[in-house]
């Protein structure tokens, strides 16, 4: 699990494909990948920070730059980080 951390639906997906032996076309692959990201936006309101790491994002807060560095897609992310 935490060997795929970051990694974007779509590459997971099709590496899970690769080691079942599940044969999946593009078209599944991205319907699988729209399906969980979907499904993970239904589900963003149970969403909780990491508490080490928003303590150190606001203790930095205007006073160093900050970014995000994720697999995940622009529309999840920047939702995730409303929450």
């Amino acid at each position: 699990f935490y060997q795929l951390g970051g990694v974007p639906t779509g590459k997971i997906v099709r590496i899970l494909s690769q080691e079942t032996g599940v044969p999946l076309t593009d078209q599944q692959v991205e319907g699988i990948t729209v399906a969980k990201e979907e499904h993970f936006l239904d589900l963003l309101h149970t969403v909780t920070a990491i508490e080490p790491v928003r303590a150190i994002a606001e203790r930095f807060r205007g006073k160093l730059p900050q970014a995000v560095a994720t697999g995940g897609y622009r529309e999840t992310i920047t939702r995730t980080l409303r929450y």
